[in-house]
């Protein structure tokens, strides 16, 4: 087993690349993902229904909460990113122009709740691959199955492994 510091240098050096594939490509990947979740629906909540209990409807039912999510992280990132000019150059300014630019973090770690691993995960993981960002993921101990076969589904997609 790795320790979480060899996996943070891994996911640090991964991050450079990921960052420099670009936005397009990074919401391709996720695209990808979001329709391999939808795809593996029945698999995804038989796992986690035989995992943690929960009732397999209500597992459907989370997975298919957690697609229009996705979709609007997709849909919205690129505008939430944009640089925003918040003051312009002018006399009044003293010539100083304001410029806001969202840069990603790097890595950031995302310890995972038991009880809705799709939708709560996926409130992290998406936006933060979307923004140039590695996630560091640990799933649930109640939860590992599930937290272990949805990154599958993200490599799979596209995303690096070491991302």
């Amino acid at each position: 087993v790795e320790s979480v510091a060899s996996k943070f240098q891994a996911a640090k050096r991964g991050q450079v690349d990921w960052e420099a594939r670009g936005l397009e490509h990074r919401v391709d990947c996720l695209r990808r993902f979001r329709q391999l979740l939808g795809d593996h629906r029945q698999e995804l909540s038989e796992i986690t229904s035989a995992e943690m209990g929960k009732p397999r409807h209500q597992a459907e039912g989370e997975i298919a909460a957690t697609l229009p999510r996705i979709d609007y992280f997709l849909d919205h990132t690129e505008e939430a990113i944009a640089d925003r000019t918040t003051r312009q150059a002018s006399e009044d300014s003293g010539f100083t122009q304001e410029v806001l630019r969202f840069e990603p973090l790097g890595v950031v770690a995302n310890i995972s709740a038991w009880n809705f691993p799709y939708f709560v995960g996926s409130n992290v993981w998406v936006p933060a691959l979307l923004t140039g960002n590695a996630v560091l993921y640990k799933p649930s101990e109640w939860a590992s199955l599930t937290g272990h076969r949805v990154m599958e589904l993200m490599h799979q997609a596209g995303v690096p492994k070491e991302v």
